[in-house]
């Protein structure tokens, strides 16, 4: 690291792995630990046992921090790690410590993809799920079904008493940022989470339903499904959250009594196309993030699987939509989109598109060669090209039209 660098309180990747290092290894982490530079983490141990420390979203989270705190960051991260490899303390210390937590439905998914390992958790509206955390002095520890097997604690009942502890811990009111436009206050790291706690929504005046975005841990934005204004507001500031650390989701979700589903504004609400383009922005790093798992596993099984990939795409009227590609000859695992194409290579370059069609239109032609994964986000895996007949019947849109 250059001097300015250092005068100026910054580090680069690599050397702020190096001093989490230097604070693991103080704390007393004996095991033997290294930086991987091309996948940014750190790997702890051998690889008999061994685990995985990322360093994107601290290092992210490192720069956005003023200068005056950023050790403060790097020694909170450091004290988390520490803490999770020591052995929790009875129930009875540590009861009114178990909050739920609410985390992006793809989180439990990519952990169970990558390490085969499962946090019990429950689905809300489709794209998240809550889990239970353990709010710990120095960290946050996740619970995993062995922890519940010790407290003798079913999930639902384990939930409810989170639930309790968070309510409690909830007294302060909601910022009002504009008319029927409210903040979380808090600031915990269990902002995110206070969706969780109907009642407490409900207490906000809005126009129509409850409509609530959270972006990160500490921010829940609640607005009216009728207040074109508030979910214009809360729009925005959710896109503006996404260039922060630890971004979550930008899927929106509406509060049905006591149930959150799937929230999108009408075709013709002035806040569709925004509220669509962040969700395509979302599913696209959710199935980056899947996408780098599946790489590594059918690399590992020696498949040669092609991982397609999500993307977003602009009409001519400026709406958007999501894309995939549907390659001849190739076997692939296609992410679900709203768009599909058809290649064949064999064509040349400039007559190798045969055609496009809905998902839906491509479902019912030719879901006959495409096989669900069981993923979330769902995978599709496909190991031949439609036929002639088929390729005809979708036939060459010059672009998605509904």
């Amino acid at each position: 690291m250059g001097l300015l660098d250092r005068l100026l309180g910054r580090l680069t990747p690599e050397t702020l792995a190096q001093e989490l290092i230097g604070l693991l290894r103080a704390s007393g982490e004996n095991r033997p630990m290294q930086y991987v530079p091309r996948e940014n983490k750190i790997v702890i141990g051998t690889s008999k046992d061994s685990s995985v420390i990322g360093i994107g979203n601290l290092y992210a989270e490192y720069c956005a921090a003023p200068r005056a705190y950023r050790a403060d960051v790097l020694l909170r991260f450091a004290r988390a790690q520490i803490q999770g490899g020591k052995k929790l303390p009875p129930f009875d210390e540590i009861k009114g410590m178990i909050l739920p937590r609410i985390r992006e439905r793809s989180y439990y998914e990519s952990i169970k993809l990558k390490i085969g390992m499962n946090f019990p958790h429950q689905i809300i509206a489709d794209d998240f799920a809550v889990g239970l955390a353990i709010d710990l002095p120095d960290a946050i520890r996740e619970s995993d079904e062995s922890q519940l097997k010790d407290w003798n604690l079913s999930l639902d009942d384990a939930l409810a008493l989170a639930r309790k502890n968070l309510w409690e811990r909830s007294n302060e009111d909601f910022r009002q940022i504009q008319p029927g436009v409210y903040a979380s206050p808090w600031k915990d790291n269990h902002d995110c989470s206070r969706v969780y706690l109907h009642d407490l929504i409900w207490q906000l005046k809005v126009k129509g339903a409850h409509v609530a975005m959270i972006p990160n841990r500490d921010t829940l934005l609640v607005t009216g499904a009728d207040d074109e204004a508030g979910l214009s507001k809360i729009a925005q500031m959710t896109e503006d959250a996404m260039d922060q650390p630890r971004f979550m989701s930008a899927f929106a979700l509406k509060l049905n009594d006591r149930k959150w589903e799937p929230f999108q504004p009408p075709a013709d609400h002035p806040s569709h196309d925004a509220f669509a383009m962040l969700a395509i922005k979302t599913r696209i790093l959710e199935y980056e993030n899947q996408g780098a798992a599946l790489k590594e596993k059918f690399k590992k099984e020696g498949n040669d699987i092609f991982v397609s990939k999500y993307s977003g795409l602009a009409r001519k009227d400026g709406t958007v939509y999501s894309m995939s590609v549907w390659t001849k000859g190739v076997t692939a695992v296609l992410p679900k989109t709203d768009w599909i194409y058809f290649y064949d290579p064999d064509l040349g370059r400039e007559q190798s598109e045969v055609a496009d069609a809905s998902w839906e239109r491509v479902m019912s032609v030719a879901g006959n060669l495409m096989k669900p994964l069981g993923l979330y986000p769902e995978r599709f895996k496909i190991s031949e090209f439609p036929s002639p007949t088929q390729i005809q019947q979708l036939g060459k849109n010059s672009e998605p039209k509904y």
